[in-house]
Formats: structure tokens, sequence, C-alpha cells
């Protein structure tokens, strides 16, 4: 009897713990699907609030706009609006459209002069490619175009800015131009020389003691893609030098800056010497010093 009593307390507890699993389970089910209930509304509003954005950024832009690029799909949704460049990747006949010692330099590093020289073959294929958009610009006869890396975010408002920037242009017939939208960081050596919405167009105030400045975003019109190409080679310097030296040192084309910066970055690694490195960090203080010296500042 005793036995028999024991067996059904153990039979009674088990199936009273059961069923206080089962309704515990229940309860948590109930509890998540009523904090998912409560939750939706959130969700969805996020969901609308980022396809939104992303609808704003996807904006037509007034003016021509190419973006170049390897990948199509890692771009950034605010420069999806412009012309995709598919980047060829480098090919050794490129090699060809290099200076003597350019060529030098890139096969013995160690022979690199300054910063700015060409440093490997990917800096040679950025340089090709940039030129290869100013002959597109060119050959589809554009009064105006933006031209854009692939580590570029443009502002949602971008269209307002490069209205004002136009309309200010061409009020002072300034034609022949290069505008870059990322700010040079040697400020004091560039002098205002017009208003843009809330930014100050600037210009060389002199030749600048630093010979670089960002290719990653700039606006030119028709006749500085053809400035731009009929200087171009043979090629010698990093691109992001090439316009900088046509506008502050040889006075070939006018050059501008947008202070502060119109655009930002996705912050992907460069395609260059690194910076920290020390070859490259040797370089940039023996450029400074160089052009600190030349320089009309």
């Amino acid at each position: 009897m005793r036995r028999h009593l024991r067996n059904l307390n153990r039979r009674t507890s088990e199936k009273f713990r059961c069923t206080l699993q089962t309704r515990a389970v229940a309860a948590l089910v109930g509890l998540l699907a009523i904090s998912g209930l409560c939750f939706l509304p959130q969700v969805l509003r996020r969901t609308v609030r980022n396809s939104t954005l992303e609808e704003n950024h996807r904006r037509t832009l007034n003016v021509p706009c190419v973006v170049l690029t390897q990948n199509v799909s890692k771009l950034h949704p605010s420069v999806r609006q412009c012309k995709p460049f598919l980047a060829p990747a480098f090919q050794e006949s490129e090699l060809d459209f290099v200076s003597t010692d350019a060529r030098k330099m890139l096969m013995d590093s160690s022979l690199l002069q300054t910063a700015r020289d060409l440093s490997n073959n990917a800096s040679v294929n950025i340089y090709m490619n940039h030129a290869r958009m100013w002959a597109m610009a060119l050959t589809r006869k554009w009064d105006f175009v933006l031209l854009l890396e692939d580590d570029v975010v443009l502002p949602e408002d971008v269209n307002e800015h490069l209205q004002e920037l136009m309309t200010v242009l061409v009020q002072n017939n300034v034609t022949n131009f290069v505008v870059k939208l990322v700010d040079h960081w040697v400020a004091w050596q560039w002098r205002s020389v017009h208003k843009v919405g809330n930014h100050d167009l600037r210009t060389c105030a002199c030749k600048p003691a630093i010979h670089s400045s960002s290719s990653a975003a700039y606006f030119i019109d028709k006749h500085a893609a053809q400035t731009l190409l009929d200087n171009a080679f043979p090629a010698s310097m990093h691109v992001d030098s090439y316009a900088h030296h046509l506008g502050c040192n040889s006075k070939e084309l006018a050059l501008f800056q947008i202070y502060p910066h119109l655009v930002y970055y996705t912050n992907r690694p460069s395609t260059h010497i690194q910076h920290t490195s020390p070859q490259r960090a040797f370089l940039l203080v023996k450029e400074m010093i160089s052009n600190t010296l030349s320089s009309t500042c």
C-alpha cells in the first residue's frame, strides 16, 4: 500500500510539474507575442524611415554624375543615382602612359622622391580611370559633371548645394574650373573668393606648401575636362595631386575647394601606400619641407 501511495504521489507530482512547465511555456509564448505586437509599430516606423532615407538618397541629381567603382553593389545608396563607371583593373599596358622616371620609381620604391609620386600599380590605375572619366565627359558633351570615387557619401541636400555652386560660377563667368568638394586641411593657404550658401568657395592664395588634395569628389565643366586630359600624359603623380598642380602651380585651370566640405567618406581602406608606413611618413615630411621652401605663401 505504501509503495502504491509513493508511486501515485510521484506520478501526481510529475504530472503537476509537467502542467506547470506547459503553462509557463504558454505564458512565455504569449508574452513574446504581446511584446512583438507592442514593438511592431516601432519596427514598422523604423523600416519606413530607413526606406524613406534611402529613397531621398536616390533622388535624381540635377547634373550628370559619374562614380568610379569596381563593385556597384557596394555603393552607398546616396551615389547609386550616379552613372557607375566600372573601373577596369590594372593592366600592364597602362604603364605606357607613365613617364620614364615614374616607371623607374614604380619598379624600385626606394627611388620615390615625394609623396605625390605614383607609388604603386593601383595609383597608376586610379589615375588612368579618372582620365577615362574626363574623356567620357567630353564624349557625352556634358557642360558640367560631378565625378566621384566609390568611398563617397553624398548629403541629402546635394542638389541644392550644386545648384548654388553653379549659380555662383556662372554669375561670375568662371570657366575651366575644378571644384573639390572635400576641404583642404591647410586652410590658411586658401582664400575665400565667393559664398556658396553657408559654404566658402576658396582658391589658392599662393603656391601652397602642401601639394595634394582629395580627388574623391569634384565638380568640373567641359573646359576643365579638356584641360585635365590635354595635360594628363605622361603621368608622373597621384591624381590627388594632379589637379592641385594644374590649379595652384602651373595655373592651367581654376582650382577651388568648398569649405566646409560637402561630402563624407565611407572610410574604406586606401588603395595607396598607407600613411602609417615609415616610407610614406618620410616622403610626406620631405615633400612638405621642399614645397615650403619653394612656396610663395
